[in-house]
């Protein structure tokens, strides 16, 4: 099993992210992950739009890694993630020094490439 990674708020927060991470978990082999700097449950944000869309896509809870403010790199980066994907070209430069490149960082742009890069590493 392949273990991908998503930011979610500015990356899987959005439809077109959403349709490929769909794509991806039809295929059997792909466990779809979900980080986000969020914290799980802080008075005034219940995470509704998260859960929404991770229902949505049948990504189960004990897959949603909440950060809690953290640097992602502090949380994920020595989980096996082949990659992550996510908006933020700062939060990747930390993560791949993190992981060593271990984990593949890719940056999510509107229109870009990304899935292109994101099928690469799978393959």
């Amino acid at each position: 099993m392949k273990d991908v990674s998503f930011d979610f708020d500015g990356t899987l927060a959005l439809p077109e992210v959403q349709s490929y991470a769909a794509e991806l978990m039809k295929r059997g082999d792909v466990r779809v992950w979900v980080t986000t700097r969020r914290f799980p449950n802080k008075p005034g944000r219940n995470n509704l739009d998260l859960y929404k869309v991770t229902k949505k896509l049948g990504i189960p809870d004990s897959r949603i890694t909440f950060c809690s403010l953290k640097y992602k790199y502090e949380v994920i980066s020595k989980h096996p993630f082949i990659w992550h994907l996510d908006d933020d070209p700062q939060d990747l430069q930390a993560l791949a020094k993190a992981s060593e490149g271990n984990i593949k960082c890719i940056q999510y742009m509107p229109g870009g490439r990304w899935i292109g890069f994101c099928e690469k590493f799978l393959n």
